[in-house]
């Protein structure tokens, strides 16, 4: 980090080729996390000293490689002496995601190779089958083990393994390999940021459709290529919470103004549920960045993309912002036993005795769901223990 901050380009680079750590996290308020901000950060430093000048700034969604044709162009550097600096963070990234393909190949044959030697019969397949009924569609037909690894495969994939944490006789035997796998999972999430993400995956094939999958695709404002997969799955938290255990995001991409999410879930009564999420959260949706939200290509939020949207602002908007049933975000984070949230929220100073249309408080919820750290670190802001809900 020391060296990006100086634009050692030199020493950055030495770095990475005999095996610095790839897993690099910034401060969470800088909004800046991965090596592509690292490159970009130690580009513009050394081009800074090099030639003086106006310093180049990384914005939100900078590939290293678009700030140097952008340097090529408006400050007439040499891209020759850069290309070796530029192929080692290519590699890097690209490393990164190919260690968490391995660490999950090893997974998904392990699992399937156990699923192969338990399920030896018809009826043992049916058992399983049960276990994974909020995956498979009841009519779907799986007459034997090969089948049911087809149904179930568009469920799970690198970036979630939900599914394989299921408790039944064939994710037992792996459930240490799966345990140890979220945990590499975690670290990878908390590091790579979203454009990271669609520079790891760019080339990829992946099926426009899945029998028995809905396909959902979120248009989120451009700031967002800067956030973490950790940051877009707390999104996921307020928005997808009728599929979240079971929803996969397969692909991203972005373009010239904003940033794409691809996910796969089960198609189910809880699409019309989750469709009816979309419609009640739209404004606290639009307030945290996106803007568009479709449902196999049906649009069910579609709103302009907010130009000027940061994360600042939304955050501001959002300690208030009275969202389905006169939630707050507070509140909502407080139900959903989301620490981390909780903690920054109350960073931002809001009026944490605000009641709901039941007259419930974040204290109140936090309470209910039993999640003793939030409830000491709501404490700790002095709350008004005398407010009584709807109910006394």
């Amino acid at each position: 980090m020391l060296a990006s901050i100086g634009g050692h380009i030199e020493i950055f680079n030495s770095l990475l080729q005999n095996g610095a750590n790839p897993f690099v996290q910034l401060p969470a308020n800088k909004g800046c996390i991965g090596l592509n901000y690292l490159a970009c950060t130690a580009l513009s430093e050394h081009i800074y000293k090099s030639i003086g000048g106006e310093i180049i700034i990384p914005r939100d969604g900078t590939l290293v490689e678009d700030m140097l044709e952008m340097a090529v162009k408006e400050r007439g550097v040499s891209s020759h002496f850069y290309k070796p600096f530029m192929q080692v963070i290519k590699n890097k990234i690209k490393e990164k995601f190919q260690w968490l393909q391995d660490c999950f190949r090893a997974l998904n044959s392990n699992f399937i190779d156990t699923a192969t030697n338990i399920l030896i019969s018809k009826a043992l397949v049916t058992e399983a089958k049960q276990k994974f009924q909020s995956y498979i569609k009841e009519d779907a037909t799986c007459e034997n083990v090969h089948q049911l690894v087809q149904l179930l495969q568009p469920h799970y994939s690198c970036l979630n393994i939900n599914l394989l944490t299921i408790p039944c006789t064939i994710t037992e035997p792996i459930k240490e390999q799966a345990e140890e796998y979220n945990t590499n999972l975690k670290l990878f999430k908390d590091t790579t940021s979203l454009l990271e993400l669609a520079m790891m995956t760019k080339g990829m094939q992946y099926p426009d459709g899945v029998v028995g999958c809905s396909k959902l695709i979120l248009r989120l404002n451009k700031p967002w290529c800067s956030r973490t997969i950790a940051e877009l799955n707390k999104l996921e938290t307020f928005y997808l919470s009728p599929i979240l255990l079971s929803v996969n995001l397969i692909k991203t991409h972005y373009d010239a103004s904003s940033f794409h999410c691809i996910y796969f879930f089960p198609q189910s009564s809880q699409t019309e549920s989750l469709i009816e999420e979309v419609f009640q959260q739209s404004s606290f949706l639009y307030a945290i960045g996106v803007f568009e939200v479709m449902i196999d290509d049906i649009p069910i939020m579609m709103e302009e993309k907010n130009e000027s949207f940061t994360f600042e602002a939304a955050l501001q908007e959002l300690i208030s912002l009275p969202l389905e049933n006169g939630n707050t975000a507070l509140i909502l984070a407080s139900e959903k036993r989301d620490f981390l949230s909780v903690q920054f929220l109350l960073s931002k100073d809001p009026d944490i005795n605000i009641q709901n249309n039941d007259g419930w408080t974040a204290l109140m919820s936090a309470t209910a769901n039993r999640h003793h750290q939030v409830v000491e670190l709501l404490l700790s802001k002095d709350p008004d223990m005398n407010i009584q809900d709807k109910n006394g």
